[in-house]
């Protein structure tokens, strides 16, 4: 059995104390016999980091890149850097990436959420219907060859995210230093054309700093000694703790606020996993194109995370751009140009760009649109958001609707509104709302329409949920998603 996080701060603990040899980077796959000869219709892979800031990719920390690889490939890449996720955590924009359709248009929403107390947990969650096309079907039907190799609890296939794949492997949270060799396994036994997709964890929470990586900024911010049991051990109950504190799910902390020195760790510990996944990100494409230049390869996130930006840490409760701003890059050497597009797009629009690039005609249904296609005589594109929780009656709900550098935050459970320019304060630190009146009214308009339009498509289609047993309940809770 693979280690989740949780298991690898035991991994962390005795690495820091010389117990533990630092882990070797997998080498490279040999191309699978036969596999890749003559194949004419392009590999497709697509990579998704969880929780990943957009801005990481070209930040430096005390002057060292945080991701150098990624930043060299993000430059080599078709690069769309207006980039919105639909929702602001996993199950649901994971499920819109899939099928193409916003989040109130699929219902994939209720989940086991981590701000939920033992005796409030559900036992079932959205699951993704198999009735709905997928990204694994759709390539499934054209000749791929599918596999799938994730790791969020929230993917399971119990959840509906295996159909259309071959194979399917859940890593239970694992570190992506366990999740790439497995990965390259695969990509040895896949038959061209194979569509391939990997989801690394890190660097959700909780934030490790695992060896060697630790080490990549220097000698890490040295929290006070009354902290360090709390990071390095009981993690997962501080970020619980401090996000039912910020939802109002309880009127006081279990543990108190972390000093300037703690809040400085967990950032380096965030980028410390910007820096092992981007590592891990290397490494696949270097197999990838050892075995195939012939390989179209799409990175993104599920959604990004906030670190004290707006006074909280983590992600799934604000309407932020670090929280829905995320990176998106198709790379194909030879048939896509290393560029920025600044045109505003959707994760949605994966699935349609993928089969525009392989000559594939798109399904009707999608909502998302072909970005390697020139739209022209549209009117202004609007990108489309929310933050709605995972579990009924969740205390907060925002929409967001966003023209150009103008983005409008609905808080739809107290009727007020923030209105940020995103390219004048790309913060989000001035509310406009009360000085421009008028641009309130137009994007909750749009949004209003959206919203409705969302909810007659989601009436018309099935939907199904799965059970939560006590192994995934253990899974997602060692991760931070079920209270214990």
């Amino acid at each position: 059995m693979l280690p989740n996080k949780t298991q690898c701060l035991v991994f962390l603990l005795a690495a820091l104390s010389g117990g533990i040899m630092a882990v070797a980077p997998a080498q490279p796959a040999a191309p699978a016999e036969g596999t890749q000869a003559g194949a004419s219709r392009p590999n497709v892979v697509l990579i998704v980091i969880d929780a990943f800031r957009v801005d990481r990719i070209f930040a430096s920390n005390h002057g060292v890149p945080v991701m150098p690889f990624l930043s060299r490939f993000a430059a080599d890449s078709l690069q769309f850097v207006d980039a919105m996720s639909p929702e602001a955590w996993t199950k649901p924009s994971m499920a819109s990436i899939y099928t193409s359709l916003h989040a109130d248009a699929h219902g994939v929403q209720s989940g086991a959420k981590y701000m939920l107390e033992p005796d409030e947990a559900p036992e079932s969650a959205d699951a993704l219907p198999a009735a709905i096309p997928n990204i694994a079907t759709f390539l499934k039907a054209a000749g791929y060859d599918t596999v799938g190799v994730q790791t969020n609890p929230n993917l399971q296939a119990r959840f509906g995210f295996a159909n259309g794949f071959n194979r399917y492997t859940f890593l239970k949270g694992s570190p992506g230093i366990f999740v790439t060799p497995e990965v390259l396994g695969e990509i040895q036994k896949a038959k061209a054309p194979f569509f391939l997709y990997v989801h690394y964890f890190d660097p959700h929470a909780p934030y490790l700093a695992l060896p060697p990586y630790n080490e990549a900024f220097g000698g890490m911010p040295q929290p006070p000694p009354q902290e360090e049991a709390l990071l390095l051990e009981r993690q997962v109950d501080f970020c619980r703790d401090l996000d039912r504190f910020c939802l109002g799910l309880t009127d006081k902390h279990a543990f108190p606020p972390l000093s300037a020195q703690g809040n400085a760790y967990l950032r380096r510990c965030y980028d410390v996993e910007c820096r092992l996944v981007d590592d891990q990100i290397r490494q696949l494409v270097e197999a990838l194109a050892a075995q195939s230049e012939n390989t179209l390869i799409v990175v993104t996130a599920d959604h990004g995370e906030e670190l004290w930006d707006h006074g909280e840490l983590g992600h799934g409760k604000t309407a932020y751009g670090e929280v829905l701003h995320v990176p998106l890059l198709f790379h194909h050497p030879g048939r896509l140009p290393g560029k920025a597009d600044s045109t505003p797009v959707g994760t949605i629009d994966i699935l349609p760009t993928v089969a525009g690039f392989l000559g594939l005609p798109p399904d009707a249904r999608w909502q998302g649109v072909n970005r390697l296609q020139a739209q022209a005589g549209l009117p202004a594109q609007v990108q489309f958001s929310q933050c709605r929780g995972a579990f009924p009656g969740f205390p907060r709900d925002f929409g967001v609707a966003k023209i150009g550098p103008d983005k409008l935050v609905l808080d739809r459970k107290k009727n007020t509104a923030l209105l940020f320019d995103v390219v004048q304060d790309p913060g989000e630190t001035k509310n406009l709302a009360e000085a421009r009146p008028e641009k309130v009214a137009e994007l909750r308009r749009l949004l209003e329409e959206h919203t409705a339009r969302m909810k007659s498509v989601c009436q018309s289609l099935p939907h199904e949920v799965g059970a939560l047993d006590d192994e995934t309940k253990q899974a997602i809770n060692a991760l931070g998603y079920l209270a214990k």
